[in-house]
């Protein structure tokens, strides 16, 4: 669940602090290994790091010691629920899509709404938020609709088909859903490919507020 080229990742940062962007709040949902420089580049932003699975609970929680963070051990989704969360190979494919495979261990996860961990209307800005849940962004967002009307700068891992069956939200529809929850297309990085064909298979997006300081001057 990391980004696929962290370097990409921290040079789109380095464009963004040069306009001024500093967030207060870095809402990382996926942590998985952690984003290596994403923490140390925020020393002054309180960070709410979400992960569900169990092998990645030693390095959160060194993370969340080393850093100005709260760790949550669940998933997130439209509705509070106990879920299943089917488990990849590589762990980072993990995913509660829905998507299932024969080969692959399913566990039972809890699952929480983003709207319920923060009251977001009172919590300092800038926002930024990360998403990488291979498959189950939309998801995540529905239960998150108070968090999209108070973040500053989101980043969602985006694929371009549908790898986890026909609930899987795509690209499109992905940049559909956040221009109509006020945000635009700020930046695309990490493109990754199929390999047998080298079509686009995903992307990391970074959507910003459209009334924010990120989009000012851009039409």
């Amino acid at each position: 669940m990391t980004l696929g080229n962290v370097d990409e990742f921290l040079r789109f940062f380095s464009h963004c602090e040069a306009l001024g962007f500093q967030p207060a709040l870095v809402v990382d949902v996926g942590v998985g290994e952690g984003t290596p420089g994403l923490m140390s580049r925020f020393p002054k932003a309180h960070f709410l790091l979400v992960e569900p699975l169990e092998e990645y609970y030693p390095t959160v929680s060194k993370l969340a010691r080393e850093y100005d963070a709260t760790f949550l051990n669940c998933a997130l989704g439209s509705t509070e629920r106990l879920g299943e969360i089917s488990i990849g190979a590589p762990l980072e494919t993990s995913s509660t899509s829905g998507a299932r495979s024969p080969h692959k261990e399913t566990r039972p996860v809890e699952i929480r709404r983003l709207d319920d961990l923060k009251k977001w209307e009172v919590e300092s800005r800038p926002i930024f938020g990360r998403i990488s849940v291979q498959g189950a962004e939309q998801d995540v967002l529905n239960g998150g609709r108070h968090f999209l009307e108070h973040a500053d700068l989101i980043v969602i891992e985006c694929s371009c088909f549908r790898f986890r069956g026909e609930r899987q939200p795509i690209l499109h529809e992905m940049i559909e859903h956040m221009n109509g929850a006020g945000y635009s297309v700020l930046s695309m990085f990490n493109l990754q490919y199929r390999p047998y064909d080298m079509a686009m298979a995903s992307v990391d997006v970074a959507f910003a507020r459209r009334k924010g300081s990120l989009m000012a001057g851009k039409k």
